[in-house]
This record gives structure tokens, sequence and C-alpha cells, in this order.
């Protein structure tokens, strides 16, 4: 097993299901009141549609109903640079969690909070038991708290996929630690299907186990490549496939993206246009963008300075943290029209780089993220966040 030593487990193997689950629920139990403290300040209505779905939560819904369609593409998409219109320009794993309850009679955005919430839950049992607890550390307590307020947390109780990607990718996390390459590969695959962003495990699994992780022969190394990079993109080539299934065109997700220009560009720019201060939006509630962009930043450097500094005992685990923030941060930024305070989300099982720091650190941290995490929850509802 890659990393610190495991907390002592009981002849079960267990650590106590109030040890294992609490602190999780506690969790999820704080950042949803957080959440509806947040719409009753704003006066949302926490059983209204529009409080929780807002932009893309209609696609998922309407894939949920409706499964990938597509359309004739209006004048204006086309002078945009869209080849193809239609809903496959999402990706289906998280729509096809919630069609079995529309398909009972569940609100279709009613479904989306539930199978996100149910998501959320999974990912803090995951990270808190598969990682945190797992690698030990004074701060491991807070930084469960960092992971239910890191950045990008707003989302996971949103009608998005983050949750779900979030989970999926700390179960890859958590296998790529216990050296299950099969699993860890399974786990990137459906993350893929239900994300884009999570194609960034590719590099940073491929590079991980190419250049740190000991292996006995190159056609070991090859085969844990083969498995974790492998299946990971093969959840991508199934979205693809769907889309051909259900509508005849296999690279619709493509041509619906063209127009968004997306392509490879410098991040800088695209970080500092995002981490400059705006005032829009009721109060100018827009400002919190670029605190979480300053505060994603903070973080980021934080593991890779924290690790740097203490490279002669750096475990290849910790290493793989590093290349977690590194990539989960920049590659969004390279990119063109991203919601990048969306993709943040995904460096949220990274929480567990933070259980060997100083719990006082860790827990402004976290408390540093609460803040961020009701003015962007207010943003969304505003509709100023996409």
């Amino acid at each position: 097993m890659i990393g610190a030593p495991a907390v002592p487990r009981t002849p079960l193997g267990l650590v106590g299901w109030r040890l294992a689950l609490l602190p999780p629920l506690a969790a999820v139990l704080a950042g949803a009141a957080l959440a509806l403290a947040v719409a009753a300040y704003g006066g949302y209505d926490p059983l209204g549609a529009d409080t929780w779905s807002r932009w893309d939560s209609l696609i998922y819904q309407d894939i949920a109903q409706h499964g990938y369609t597509s359309r004739p593409c209006p004048q204006w998409e086309i002078d945009d640079g869209a080849r193809a219109c239609g809903t496959f320009g999402w990706f289906p794993l998280y729509p096809a969690a919630m069609a079995p309850l529309v398909s009972l009679g569940v609100a279709p955005w009613a479904a989306g909070v539930l199978v996100a919430i149910a998501f959320w839950v999974a990912a803090l049992v995951v990270i808190w038991n598969g990682l945190l607890l797992a690698l030990g550390g004074r701060a491991a307590l807070a930084a469960l708290g960092l992971a239910a307020f890191g950045p990008g947390a707003f989302y996971l109780h949103l009608v998005y996929p983050v949750s779900m990607t979030v989970c999926l990718l700390a179960v890859a996390l958590v296998c790529l630690r216990r050296e299950r390459w099969l699993g860890a590969g399974i786990a990137g695959g459906l993350a893929a299907a239900s994300h884009p962003g999570a194609m960034a495990l590719i590099p940073v699994a491929g590079l991980w186990l190419a250049a740190i992780v000991p292996a006995p022969t190159l056609v070991e190394r090859a085969r844990r490549i083969a498995l974790v990079c492998g299946l990971t993109a093969a959840g991508f080539a199934a979205v693809l496939l769907y889309a051909e299934l259900s509508t005849g065109q296999w690279d619709g997700y493509f041509g619906v993206q063209a127009r968004f220009d997306h392509g490879v560009h410098l991040p800088f720019a695209n970080w500092l246009d995002l981490s400059t201060p705006r005032f829009e939006g009721l109060g100018n509630i827009s400002i919190f963008i670029a605190l979480q962009s300053w505060f994603t930043t903070l973080l980021v450097a934080i593991v890779v300075a924290t690790t740097w500094a203490r490279r002669a005992t750096a475990t290849p685990f910790d290493w793989l943290l590093v290349l977690w923030v590194l990539a989960f941060w920049l590659i969004p930024l390279a990119q063109d029209t991203v919601s990048y305070y969306r993709t943040d989300a995904l460096l949220l099982p990274a929480a567990a780089a933070f259980v060997t720091l100083a719990p006082r650190l860790v827990w402004a941290l976290a408390l540093a993220g609460a803040a961020i995490t009701a003015g962007m929850t207010l943003a969304f509802m505003q509709g100023v966040l996409v």
C-alpha cells in the first residue's frame, strides 16, 4: 500500500461505524444547513427548482427524461462555430442515475438533487475512510472540513454531476493508493462518463505510474498504466458510443463543444481573468468568483510547497497528490469558456494532502472555504454562475 500506515482496525477490519460514518454525515449536514441558510437569507424557496438548478441543470434533466437527442442548429450557434446541436454535449452517467427516480414520478430537478446529495455523502465517506483516516495525521477532521467546504463544494448538492464525479475520482484515488489498478481504472472510467474534467486522471495516473511508483518490470508498469489510463479513456469512449447509438452522431460532443473554443491555451491568462475581482449581481456577489480562484491557488501552492519541503521523506502517494492538484487545477485553465469555479471541485479528494499539517491552519482554511462557499451559493442562486 502506497502512503502512511493505516489507522488501527478491529478484528473485522473496520474502524467502527460511528467513526466511519458520523463525521462525514455531520459534514454533509453542515453543508446542507449552510446552503439552506443562504437560500433563506436570499429569499429563495428551498423547495423551488430554480434555487438548486440553473443553466446546464436543465439539460441534465432533459437527458434524464429523454436520453440523448439532436436538433437542427440555429444560425447563431453555427456562427459561433457549432457543428452539431443536441444534448450529447453533456455526459450521460449522472442523468442516467436520475432517470429511475424520474420514471417513478419524481420531479426531474428533485431527482437531480437527491442523486447529487447521495453522491455528496458517498464522496465524503470515501474521502474520510479511504484517505484521511487511512493516512492518519493530526488534522484528519479539519481536512474533512476542507473537503466539505473546499473550492467548488457548493456544487455538490446542486443538479450537476459534480458530486458524482468527485465521489468516483475519490474512489480512484483510494484505489491508486492501495495499488488496486483495476479498481482505479473502473472508477476512472465511470468518472469520465460523468464529466469530461475527469479525463485529467489519465495524465496524472500515467505520469505517476510511469515515473514515480516502483514496478518490478517494464511489462508490469505498462500493464498498470493500461488498466488505469486505458479504462478511464474507455469511459469517454463509452459516451461517444452512447451518442452514436442514440442519435447516430458519435462526434456530437465535439460538434457542440466546438463553439466554445476550448482548444489549448496558456493557463495564466485565464487564471488572471478569473482572479480579477468583479462586482456583478446583488451585493456585488461575483467578487466571490475571484476569492475562490485565489483560495484554490493558495491550496495548490500549500500542497506543492509542503511536499517539496519534505521531499526527502515524501511517499509516492504524496507526489500523486501534487500531480493531482496541479493537473485538475491547470488543465481546465488551459481551455477557454470553462466554468473554472465548477471544475475546482475535482480537487476536493486532495484534501488528503492536509492531514499532516497543523490542525489550526487546516481549520482556518476550512472556515475560509465555508465563507466562500456561502458567497458562491448565493451567486449561483442569483444566476451569476452557470
